[in-house]
């Protein structure tokens, strides 16, 4: 842990006469170095993979960096998305937030985020030993859906 962007992607990196640079340090916080990695080269594929792998032994030549945190990219991911929704909710009152977020908080919204996150908590386990439910504490033959968790459906 120590001291990372926190909000490392693309969006966040300028190129300007001096170089490559990041800006928008708001989120700046103390985490795993993992994080502003996975955020700067999110893909999942072969080629992500790669352009990670390629970040890390550049990044080795300044800090140690162990393979073993590379297993935290899908969990961290995961969190994101919770981190994500919770960073617009609290900012949803100023005036800027409704127009770039209009969908916020709607049925759909929710939807889409549950959804999401299920597939994520899919990937997150996908390959282990231990499957997802029996992770959660959840029998095998009970599913459950978003009628279980929204009263109003």
């Amino acid at each position: 842990m120590h001291r990372i962007h926190g909000d490392c992607h693309f969006g966040n990196l300028l190129r300007g006469s001096s170089g490559w640079f990041f800006l928008d340090f708001d989120d700046c916080t103390e985490g795993p170095a993992v994080q502003d990695i996975w955020m700067l080269l999110p893909g999942r594929d072969s080629e992500g993979e790669r352009q990670r792998l390629l970040l890390v032994k550049s990044y080795r030549e300044f800090r140690d960096f162990e393979d073993r945190w590379l297993a935290l990219v899908e969990p961290l991911r995961g969190m994101r998305y919770v981190w994500y929704a919770a960073w617009i909710a609290k900012r949803i009152s100023d005036p800027a937030f409704p127009s770039a977020f209009p969908h916020f908080g709607d049925e759909e919204y929710w939807l889409r985020e549950t959804q999401d996150l299920e597939a994520q908590l899919e990937v997150t386990y996908k390959g282990s030993e231990d499957n997802a439910r029996s992770r959660l504490g959840t029998p095998e033959e009970e599913t459950l859906s978003n009628k279980d968790f929204f009263w109003d459906m």
